[in-house]
């Protein structure tokens, strides 16, 4: 019976094997996709529209389970570029962020910053003019693009 797993297992192995070897790294995809890698903190933040409703998020207010998100420009100074422009000290992010008071149950993953708050973030970014900046891949869930770097 063992045998038998063994050789169970090696042909497995010998199936699935390749196939996991040719999965591309995701971190690979997102390095390759973005024009800047930096670490910077946020130093000013401006919402650019109205509110609205993000369709299907449910917020955990019975009140008004309704969450909402705003178009926001975030300034960030530049601690350190680990891809791109080397030059580039300030940039401006283009992206939603939430407006809703309560905790939310079910919704995209967007990103709040703090301005002044002295946050480090490990940001993928894409730009098309060097000086605005949006995340390098689904707009829509820029938190997973964007980490925030515990500080020791």
């Amino acid at each position: 019976m063992t045998s038998r797993r063994c050789l169970l297992s090696a042909l497995a192995l010998a199936i699935v094997g390749p196939a996991l070897a040719a999965a591309e790294d995701p971190t690979d995809k997102l390095t390759r996709e973005s024009t800047l890698i930096v670490i910077a903190t946020p130093t000013a933040v401006r919402f650019v529209k109205d509110k609205e409703v993000i369709a299907g998020a449910k917020a955990l207010d019975p009140k008004d389970p309704r969450v909402y998100r705003v178009l926001t420009e975030t300034t960030f100074s530049v601690i350190s570029v680990v891809k791109g422009d080397l030059a580039v000290r300030s940039l401006q992010l283009t992206h939603y962020s939430y407006d809703s008071a309560s905790p939310i149950m079910v919704a995209p993953q967007l990103i709040n910053f703090t301005a002044g708050s002295g946050t480090r973030y490990l940001m993928f970014l894409r730009s098309n003019d060097g000086i605005h900046y949006v995340v390098a891949g689904d707009e829509m869930n820029p938190a997973n693009f964007i980490f925030q770097l515990r500080n020791e």
